[in-house]
């Protein structure tokens, strides 16, 4: 859990001076239903670290709301989400 954590804040900051910096495979699949629809859904199993995907999708295309369970540490769940609503805000 902590390196979830460290990995969020360190991305984070990497995010902020280098979009770039996070590459996803088949963003403009992503950019195209976002273009034509104004919003698209993404379902998907735990795999890796989501919270990752959530800061880049929402440096790229559009704010992200994600429906998850939270960690069993709840600082560490507060902490994580406060990063994800600071990134999200004002695409």
């Amino acid at each position: 859990q902590i390196s979830t954590l460290l990995e969020v804040f360190c991305y984070e900051k990497l995010l902020e001076n280098n979009p770039m910096f996070v590459q996803i495979e088949g963003l403009e699949n992503l950019q195209k239903a976002y273009n034509k629809y104004g919003s698209f859904v993404i379902l998907s199993a735990h795999f890796g670290n989501w919270e990752i995907s959530i800061l880049a999708i929402g440096a790229f295309i559009t704010p992200v709301s994600a429906v998850v369970r939270d960690i069993d540490n709840k600082k560490l769940t507060a902490v994580i989400s406060a990063a994800i609503l600071e990134h999200n805000k004002g695409n």
